[in-house]
């Protein structure tokens, strides 16, 4: 039986503002939540059904950092599109209703990456500039369990200093520009379609 990988993404904003957000203007009000609930939805989602073993993290400095955790979702109620996650997640964040089954804490996205430095996990970097993800996966790999940190709207993540410091691989889908949602479901089909075919 092929084990599966816990695949973690993490994404942080630091433009997301909810104090005027209203679900009919929702990129203009919020300071692109949408962004924000795109990738959740392509991280945790294949097709319409929930993966078995994938996290995303949203760093969020206004509100805190949230996990959204697979294993822990209800596929019967958990939003499958993006203006209901919209809503039901701003509630969350606001307390104004927790039905959301995802957790909170208060760790920056540099404590979060040395706590999962000291659980093993292989951990990349996706940006324009980096090495071909393809090239990549076709090396040797002795790792079950993989962090990838996806970024914010700014860049001003991958381009700072704390980042650098950790020394990670940054791995690449091309020099053509594509949207954060994007990019988390090219990890997962390349993932997927690779000679180790990893299961999540």
């Amino acid at each position: 039986m092929t084990k599966l990988m816990n695949l973690v993404f993490f994404i942080q904003s630091k433009t997301v503002n909810l104090q005027k957000f209203t679900i009919k203007d929702l990129p203009g009000s919020s300071g692109r939540f949408d962004v924000i609930c795109r990738c959740i939805l392509s991280a945790i989602y294949n097709d319409y059904n929930l993966e078995k073993s994938v996290q995303i993290w949203v760093f969020l400095p206004q509100y805190g950092t949230f996990i959204f955790n697979s294993r822990n979702l209800n596929p019967q109620n958990f939003p499958k599109n993006e203006l209901l996650l919209a809503k039901k997640f701003s509630n969350f964040i606001l307390q104004i209703n927790q039905e959301l089954k995802i957790q909170k804490n208060n760790m920056t996205i540099f404590e979060a990456i040395n706590e999962f430095i000291e659980k093993n996990y292989k951990i990349i970097v996706l940006s324009e500039k980096g090495r071909s993800f393809e090239s990549f996966l076709k090396d040797p790999h002795d790792f079950n369990d993989l962090l990838c940190i996806i970024g914010d709207q700014t860049g001003d993540l991958l381009e700072s200093i704390d980042l650098n410091n950790f020394s990670m691989q940054f791995l690449s889908f091309g020099a053509k520009s594509y949207l954060a949602s994007s990019v988390i479901r090219l990890v997962k089909i390349a993932l997927m379609n690779s000679r180790k075919n990893f299961k999540f």
